[in-house]
């Protein structure tokens, strides 16, 4: 029997599957293998307009949307409303490519619940620091994380941000000056995920610094299909290849 050419497959090289493949590679005796629907693109190569603080106009170009989403995707948040264009990233990156940079983190509470619901390994205890060694967030004290935390001063907020600040004081909110922080509610100003007023991406911030890897390979306009099964256990992926049709590629 042929011995398959990778130790693992990463499926998808999104906002979870960049870090993955980035982590698991790290292991230099492990081959492992990323497949990506989207295209496979390099931090160089971004348009202005992907990488700006202000996404609405490239996430509302149709010529945008066509390269760098997943195409037809639409709905409404009630039946009242008109269904409307998803915003969805099919790239590198996925979502973290086109979304609006805002960095929070899940609530350390609903990480309990799921641990007390038998997830084990998901309280916030152990989960939080994995996020705080991805985090690079000067003002609450973590750094050297790849994913940049930007909160912006209050000498930059608009007019808008401030009256919604004092008007929610006001009638009895207080100040919260962490979102993220494991306690605590409050009027807070969204952490970004952006360094010099630029979009940091999953795709930049993992994959990038991973690419010199040869254990590490990174396939683009990839879309899997379905995970092959023998005998209850995953053996591959049937994925169609751009360049090379139907395939059926196998790993460990």
């Amino acid at each position: 029997m042929k011995s398959p050419m990778y130790d693992i497959i990463v499926v998808g090289g999104g906002s979870a599957g960049a870090p993955a493949a980035a982590q698991l590679s790290a292991d230099r005796t492990r081959r492992v293998l990323l497949l990506e629907a989207g295209r496979d693109w390099r931090a160089a190569d971004a348009p202005a307009a992907l990488r700006s603080a202000n996404i609405i106009p490239f996430m509302n170009d149709p010529a945008h949307q066509a390269e760098w989403q997943w195409p037809h995707l639409m709905t409404r948040r009630t039946r009242t409303q008109p269904p409307r264009f998803y915003w969805r990233g099919k790239a590198l990156g996925g979502s973290s490519a086109v979304n609006a940079q805002i960095a929070i983190r899940g609530v350390a509470d609903a990480f309990d619940a799921w641990a007390e619901a038998g997830c084990e390994g998901w309280s916030a205890a152990e989960v939080l620091p994995v996020v705080d060694a991805f985090e690079d967030d000067p003002v609450a004290g973590r750094r050297g994380g790849p994913i940049p935390v930007f909160r912006a001063p209050e000498m930059m907020w608009g007019p808008v941000d401030r009256a919604l600040r004092d008007a929610a004081i006001a009638v009895g909110y207080p100040w919260n000056p962490d979102l993220n922080a494991p306690a605590g509610e409050g009027v807070s100003c969204y952490p970004i995920n952006s360094r010099d007023g630029r979009r940091v991406s999953t795709n930049e911030a993992f994959l990038e610094p991973a690419r010199g890897r040869p254990n590490l390979e990174i396939i683009g306009g990839a879309l899997v299909d379905r995970v092959l099964i023998e005998n209850g256990r995953a053996t591959g992926v049937r994925v169609h290849l751009a360049d090379r049709g139907w395939a059926e590629i196998q790993a460990r």
